[in-house]
């Protein structure tokens, strides 16, 4: 710190500066009342900040029974990162290291989606840290 960076009434002027910040982001991979199929590509999309991330977490409404369900995040350009809910249940997760630039885009497939009850309403939560 200088004293170019304080202006006459006291403030810290900040240029160039990054820091990181605990953050969440949530993606609805599918609708809340359709029995999931597989596929791939079943939503792409722009990730709306950069995150080094640390943690996925899958996340449905109906929970599977005799399968997993299980999908892939595809990272374009990037890392491809597997999560699986186990059956009878509504969740799962996978800690994991990512990194997903600002506008970088993200593709999820379904590989496996349950057998004998198929799961609904799935939904990726993205956890990390966000660069500010």
């Amino acid at each position: 710190l200088t004293a170019s960076n304080i202006t006459a009434s006291g403030n810290i002027i900040c240029n160039n500066i990054s820091a990181y910040i605990p953050d969440e982001f949530m993606v609805a991979v599918s609708d809340e009342l359709s029995d999931l199929t597989s596929g791939s590509n079943k939503v792409r999309f722009i990730f709306p900040f950069s995150i080094t991330g640390s943690k996925l977490v899958s996340y449905v409404n109906t929970e599977p029974q005799g399968t997993d369900i299980t999908s892939s995040v595809r990272i374009i350009g990037g890392n491809t990162i597997s999560s699986s809910i186990s059956p009878n249940q509504k969740s799962g997760s996978v800690d994991v290291t990512y990194y997903i630039n600002k506008y970088q885009e993200v593709a999820v497939d379904i590989n496996q989606v349950g057998g004998l009850i198929t799961g609904k309403g799935l939904k990726l939560i993205f956890e990390g840290n966000r660069r500010i």
